[in-house]
């Protein structure tokens, strides 16, 4: 209680929430800017063991016409083929739906590509999204547990929300 009631008295809860929201969107803005002109940009065209990989071309998939995920699409990773044959791993997903990974992210880099927003354009998406998520990490914490709770919750290193290099899910089109 006396932590929280030095930050009312100073009013600064407020204060250091827009500090840490803004240092999680500005670390990830300028780690895009640092790897913009390097081939790190279009790492998830080459790492075809990554979930970067998976959603791209499930993008992709959606992008050629597949908007409701008719095609099932359930690729193996070099690691699951190392752990099983193709047929283990079949009769271990089952009838398993569509969409075994929940199917948001891959529809907004749809929308996104369809758009033409370049590459750069989907990583400052991201960098934005990961201030959305810190502050409703903020927000749930502070219901639940207090100010305080709210603010470590918010923090880069309790949330991952700033110091996880930005998502590199993203498309080339």
């Amino acid at each position: 209680m006396g932590a929280r009631r030095a930050f009312a008295e100073q009013g600064s809860i407020e204060k250091v929430l827009i500090v840490l929201l803004v240092f999680t969107v500005a670390i990830r803005l300028a780690h895009l800017a640092l790897i913009a002109p390097t081939p790190l940009i279009g790492f998830q065209r080459e790492f075809v063991d990554s979930d970067m990989w998976f959603f791209d071309q499930w993008t992709q998939r959606i992008l050629a016409g597949d908007w409701l995920g008719r095609v099932r699409f359930h690729p193996l990773a070099a690691w699951q083929l190392a752990a099983a044959p193709v047929e283990k791993w079949t009769e271990w997903y089952g009838a398993a739906p569509t969409f075994y990974k929940a199917p948001f992210y891959p529809y907004l880099l749809a929308v996104l590509a369809f758009m033409k927003v370049p590459v750069a354009g989907v990583f400052a998406v991201q960098a934005f999204a990961s201030g959305l998520s810190a502050w409703l990490l903020y927000r749930i914490s502070r219901t639940l547990f207090g100010e305080v709770a709210g603010l470590f919750a918010a923090a880069p290193d309790s949330s991952d929300s700033a110091m996880e290099p930005p998502l590199c899910w993203i498309t080339n089109a």
